[in-house]
């Protein structure tokens, strides 16, 4: 989990704001920061390889050789309208 820097004693946070969901109260869990440059990944990257890239597992009728990012949706699409 991700804590925002910015809260003075993090788990003391943390913990209150778990023993108010224990106890059945609404609340909100802030701890996490909503500043983007903080996390870190690699979401969104594209492989580095075609081998290493996303499978997709569909009827023999729609294989392709390769489908663009785009093309996804129609795929999933054609898939559940012909069944």
């Amino acid at each position: 989990m991700f804590i925002d820097p910015d809260i003075k004693l993090p788990m003391v946070k943390i913990a209150w704001r778990l023993l108010q969901k224990k106890l059945g109260m609404r609340m909100l869990l802030d701890v996490i920061p909503l500043k983007p440059e903080l996390i870190k990944g690699s979401h969104g990257r594209l492989p580095s390889s075609e081998q290493k890239g996303p499978l997709i597992i569909a009827p023999k009728r729609l294989v392709r050789e390769q489908i663009n990012m785009h093309e996804v949706y129609e795929l999933i699409l054609e898939v559940f309208n012909n069944e």
